[in-house]
């Protein structure tokens, strides 16, 4: 497990410095000047420094942190600010600064030809989220290569907020982020940082003193990544950016769905008093008359606008799912009872392979069942003339998930269109043809069974919608 890893001398022992410089493993090293002063004299350090000029060494970022961010120096500001220059002057590759030390201070380092990495450290808490990007937000606005973020994590929920930050400023301020927690749960936390895209992540040196609870030892970065990541450490480019741009549309849908959420609390109350008040009307109007005719126009309209509610809440999730026990293959052979007829005669046939294998699930039916309907249609409609739906399940007893793909023989979906195919009110039908709700209920009703949605498309050559479904259970008997 070569590369990304920044190894932390934290030992004030000189002699262990020389093999600490070559330490196999790990990309770069960090000396924590401010704890090597602790037990030396100033002289003493300037002339470890001299180290920094041999050959062959690992690249080297120097800490001179203060007792406020962490560290262990307690004298004046500009002393700090000298020794991390002269550290730098002697060969040091990186330095690293707080978020709010002297701008001049990162200036001189960098014009002495080191790279810069800005840090922020709160150890009290995590804070919620708009706070931990106000402060990221500062830190990118400094003329520095790298980011650093250091909090205190009390639960998982703590851990997860801060390493969300990571693709987040890779996208948002194009910056690398080192995000992680302090404490038991910082370990996990520190390796997760690679997968997430951050520079390289801290690891304490063999032999060296833990530098605080939760840091990382090299030998158990090395096991917990061949246990949780066995995929190679440098992802190709394809691979991040497709996770990234997963991370993109969660990201946005999420917002969307909040918005979608309000609107249609807003709108429900009214449009009920509306069809309440119609109906009390329709009940007094004489059969054939003028003002009867438009007041069911009225009531009509209304039931549309209600219809398009309850998609929005659908795709928001906030309508309660009643879940139980259920299988997908019964809602799939419902709807296919259903429209198996009009494709025929419309010269779209339907092919089907479900796997004997898929068990039970816990499941809204009802909903599930919408986006069978939901995926179907749309394949039937995005085949012009003649063509073929394909229905395929199968269960990955392995991962305990049930996938269902439907597939189509059509026009497929413009590369373009691709990353709004989910969004609320977004088609590519005709005025009158659909209101673009039918994907993103369906996302919603997924996301709400703890399942996923996504789709592969090439113009002309058709697309697959693929829906994973959590299985919580043994398999029962196959339907």
């Amino acid at each position: 497990m070569n590369a990304r890893l920044c190894g932390c001398f934290v030992d004030t022992v000189l002699e262990r410095l020389h093999s600490a410089m070559r330490q196999p493993g790990i990309a770069l090293l960090e000396w924590r000047l401010d704890l090597f002063l602790s037990a030396r004299s100033r002289g003493e350090t300037l002339e470890a420094l001299k180290l920094l000029g041999e050959p062959g060494r690992l690249p080297v970022l120097v800490t001179h942190r203060p007792v406020r961010e962490g560290g262990g120096f307690e004298g004046a500001e500009d002393e700090r600010i000298e020794i991390l220059e002269k550290a730098v002057e002697a060969g040091a590759e990186w330095v690293d600064l707080e978020w709010d030390a002297p701008p001049d201070a990162l200036h001189r380092c960098r014009s002495l030809g080191a790279s810069a990495l800005v840090s922020h450290h709160d150890f009290s808490s995590t804070p919620d989220e708009g706070t931990l990007r106000h402060w990221v937000e500062r830190m990118a606005a400094c003329d520095a290569q790298a980011l650093k973020l250091v909090t205190h994590a009390h639960s998982p929920e703590d851990n997860l907020r801060v390493l969300g930050l990571i693709p987040w400023a890779l996208r948002e301020l194009d910056r690398p982020l080192i995000a992680f927690c302090m404490g038991p749960l910082g370990q996990w936390s520190r390796l997760a940082c690679l997968v997430l895209g951050s520079p390289w992540t801290y690891v304490q040196l063999p032999g060296q003193v833990a530098a605080a609870p939760g840091q990382l030892l090299l030998d158990d970065a090395e096991a917990l990544w061949r246990l949780f990541a066995p995929a190679p450490l440098h992802r190709d480019r394809a691979g991040l950016k497709s996770m990234e741009s997963q991370l993109q549309q969660a990201d946005k849908l999420a917002s969307i769905g909040q918005l979608a959420s309000g609107i249609a609390h807003e709108i429900n109350n009214p449009l009920g008093l509306i069809l309440g008040y119609t109906q009390l009307l329709l009940r007094d109007e004489k059969e054939g008359s003028e003002r009867l005719e438009d007041l069911r126009i009225i009531e009509k309209h209304a039931r549309a606008c209600k219809t398009v509610v309850r998609d929005l809440l659908s795709f928001s999730r906030s309508t309660p799912s009643r879940k139980g026990p259920g299988h997908l293959h019964h809602c799939i052979r419902e709807i296919l009872g259903v429209v198996r007829h009009p494709f025929e005669l419309d010269g779209v046939g339907i092919e089907i392979t479900l796997d004997d294998t898929m068990p039970a699930m816990v499941m809204d039916e009802a909903k599930i069942k919408q986006v069978v309907m939901n995926l179907i249609m749309n394949a039937k409609q995005a085949i012009e003339n003649k063509g073929t739906v394909g229905v395929v399940t199968r269960f990955d007893r392995q991962a305990g998930k049930g996938v269902l793909e439907v597939r189509d023989t059509g026009r497929g979906i413009p590369p373009e269109h691709l990353p709004r195919i989910f969004d609320p009110f977004f088609t590519t039908k005709e005025p009158g043809e659909g209101t673009g709700l039918g994907l993103s209920v369906s996302y919603g009703i997924v996301q709400d069974h703890g399942g996923e949605i996504s789709v592969e498309s090439e113009p002309e050559r058709g697309s697959t919608f693929t829906v994973v479904l959590p299985v919580g259970e043994e398999p029962r008997e196959s339907a």
